[in-house]
């Protein structure tokens, strides 16, 4: 089984990102009294459509070979989100800062005073915001649904935000300066010092099907948007 990625350039192509936990609940159906009583177990599941928009030139080429080596659903695909929404750090440092809501002043000045503008007694401030990507500060056992991350990323990551660990996709339902508690439950162990991927998360799927990523290539005219069905890969 091969790791397949992405291309960057088919990855810019994407139109959307459609990925939804989906599971199953239990009923034995509407009571005498007109209660229902719902079952629920952690069966949950990542599921979801990749969107590419109309392809050209070298990325028809790029498409059809990553169909090629996929091998229909024997071997997997890593793909990369962008996770907007929540603080990043994508190279551009002076976008961070703005996304950390930090003023142009204090990055020029190299630290962030208090409210009243007023500095410590030596002169300095607050450290400016740290853009490294967090880790886990300590470890967590398989099917834990709670972990602290540190770092300022970590610490102020979005509800609703979504992070990976080892290639696995977890999203934030609540996060306390860093303790943060998400679904699905851990895939794996993670030990104290692995790195968690908030900025640009990445991910490994499966075809839904065999014949799940075959780009179409109209002569002549614009290509066909094409899309492809996926779902989270255990095995790796």
């Amino acid at each position: 089984m091969a790791i397949i990625d992405l291309p960057q350039s088919l990855s810019d192509r994407r139109s959307n990102e459609n990925f939804w936990l989906h599971g199953q609940t239990v009923s034995a159906g509407v009571g005498l009294d007109g209660r229902e009583q719902i079952m629920f177990a952690e069966n949950r599941i990542w599921r979801g459509k990749l969107d590419l928009a109309h392809l050209f030139g070298g990325d028809i080429l790029a498409a059809r070979s990553v169909g090629t080596r996929l091998r229909g659903r024997a071997n997997l695909l890593r793909l990369t989100f962008c996770n907007v929404g929540t603080v990043r750090y994508l190279g551009d440092l002076a976008r961070f800062y703005a996304e950390a809501n930090v003023r142009a002043e204090d990055v020029a000045r190299g630290y962030i005073p208090f409210s009243d503008g007023a500095a410590f007694g030596d002169g300095s401030g607050f450290a400016l915001p740290e853009n490294d990507e967090p880790t886990a500060v300590v470890d967590a056992p398989k099917d834990a649904s709670e972990i602290q991350i540190g770092g300022y990323i970590g610490r102020n990551a979005t509800v609703g935000a979504r992070f990976s660990i080892n290639d696995f996709l977890y999203e934030v339902e609540s996060n306390d300066s860093g303790e943060i508690t998400f679904s699905p439950p851990l895939r794996e162990a993670v030990s104290a010092g692995t790195l968690v991927k908030f900025s640009e998360p990445t991910f490994l799927v499966r075809l839904e099907a065999d014949r799940g990523w075959e780009p179409f290539t109209q002569y002549g005219r614009l290509n066909r948007p094409m899309s492809v069905d996926v779902v989270e890969a255990f095995d790796r």
